[in-house]
């Protein structure tokens, strides 16, 4: 991967991370074996603290605090589902079907984790954010909703976030529908594709009409984009790249004009890809 121009001054994340936990039902929390379980994933720079209470109203809700290694984490627990309009955008519209679709949809309570300080990069609060989902959920837990990102995360895969080795992975690839959503859209024979939340790493969303190619392929053009925005440069409209041997792109705003604009558009920047020649790739 190749790209030209200058270099762009990185902005702030516009957004901190949350995510909403989901589950079978509130549970009662003990806080010394929360915290024991936290402790126990990797080493930690700081022993978890964590503190539950419910408001004196007895309205239900429950309010919660976490510090662990540098994170400070708030947290928001409901004796009811995620409502309906969330489920639509993030599971309903999701890449998964049959049981694992249900399981996350049949839950009765969920909790609202917030990301308030810490963590040396918005990658890093992500996983912390994703720890502590697997820890509150024990065996309550049904599933993550990322609701910036108009994704969801089955239990299966948030409980890979109590494992070591698997932490290597998450953050090495740092992959689509964990940390940022990717979505296609369909409109009489015509085929776009849209990232969605990769405001919160200070990053565009990336914008894309289909030629044809497999969902795959466009998912992992997305991700190495994303990847090497996060990792390395900026990237700003202007801009172009050359991707392997043969696909040069260049990017541009996402025009209020767009006949899917609404649908395409992210919550900050959105770029707009475009297929170009090898003779139209910016070399200053």
């Amino acid at each position: 991967m190749a790209l030209f121009k200058r270099k762009p001054k990185r902005p702030p994340p516009s957004e901190r991370p949350s995510l909403a936990v989901l589950l079978e039902q509130l549970p009662d929390f003990d806080e010394v074996a929360l915290a024991k379980a936290l402790a126990a994933i990797e080493p930690l720079r700081l022993y978890p603290k964590l503190k539950f209470d419910f408001k004196p109203d007895g309205d239900g809700v429950m309010h919660g605090h976490a510090e662990f290694d540098s994170h400070i984490v708030r947290i928001v627990g409901f004796d009811v589902p995620i409502p309906e309009a969330v489920v639509s955008k993030t599971i309903d519209t999701s890449a998964w079907q049959g049981e694992v679709r249900e399981d996350m949809k049949s839950h009765g309570a969920h909790l609202l984790l917030f990301h308030e300080g810490g963590g040396k990069d918005v990658p890093e609060r992500m996983i912390a954010l994703y720890k502590l989902a697997a820890v509150l959920g024990g065996d309550k837990l049904r599933g993550v909703v990322h609701e910036s990102g108009w994704t969801s995360v089955p239990r299966g895969i948030v409980g890979d976030f109590l494992k070591a080795d698997e932490l290597v992975m998450f953050r090495e690839g740092l992959p689509p529908v964990i940390f940022f959503g990717f979505l296609p859209f369909r409109d009489e024979g015509e085929t776009w594709y849209a990232t969605k939340g990769c405001h919160i790493f200070g990053v565009p969303d990336l914008v894309v009409r289909g030629e044809g190619e497999a969902n795959s392929e466009v998912m992992n053009l997305f991700h190495n984009i994303f990847l090497y925005m996060v990792r390395h440069k900026l990237i700003e409209a202007g801009h172009t790249m050359q991707f392997g041997h043969e696909l040069f792109l260049k990017f541009e705003a996402l025009p209020e004009s767009h006949e899917h604009y609404d649908y395409l558009k992210g919550a900050d920047v959105t770029l707009l890809l475009k297929r170009i020649t090898k003779e139209e790739i910016n070399r200053s």
